[in-house]
């Protein structure tokens, strides 16, 4: 990942027409990771995930639903949770 100061950097280094390679080896940096953030395909200070987040698929669900469930019974805050 490269932090918003590198990215500025990378930009204004290609700018000025250094080649990919050369500026990974100023930032310290592989050139396939200089080569993602300059083509956009990757944004500064944005990890990647390595796993598929399991709750995702019911992140539309709980939007729509409007609804926030909680786990203790006695909040009055709580919502009804469906029955199963």
């Amino acid at each position: 990942m490269l932090t918003w100061g590198e990215d500025v950097e990378a930009h204004a280094l290609r700018k000025r027409g250094w080649t990919i390679s050369a500026i990974a080896r100023h930032l310290g940096r592989d050139r396939k990771t200089i080569a993602a953030y300059l083509n956009g395909t990757r944004v500064p200070g944005r990890r990647r995930t390595s796993v598929v987040d399991p709750f995702a698929v019911f992140e539309e669900y709980c939007r729509v639903c409007g609804r926030v469930f909680h786990l203790h019974p006695g909040d009055p805050q709580a919502g009804s949770a469906p029955a199963l």
